[in-house]
């Protein structure tokens, strides 16, 4: 699984213990990353992760992910996402 050092906007990353989330890298923070993900009903998601030393994983669980498609920054990546997942 790639460092943060080596991951750039609009990279590809798993999340997860099980590496069962497909998300794209938004912007990088120190030791955080942004990204953007669909859940199971296709629906556009963002929320920070960060790297466990094994894994990317969510930074806080007890929150829920917002809504991507209301924050026009995130539009480039959510077209990434889309355009992958649509294939």
């Amino acid at each position: 699984m790639a460092h943060v050092s080596k991951i750039a906007p609009g990279d590809w990353i798993k999340v997860g213990k099980s590496n069962d989330i497909d998300a794209v890298v938004c912007f990088i923070r120190p030791a955080r990353i942004e990204v953007v993900y669909l859940d199971e009903t296709y629906k556009a998601l963002h929320k920070e992760v960060q790297w466990s030393g094994t894994c990317w994983d969510f930074t806080d669980k007890g929150k829920p992910a917002k809504q991507a498609d209301k924050d026009p920054r995130l539009e480039p990546y959510i077209k990434i996402l889309r355009a992958h997942k649509d294939k």
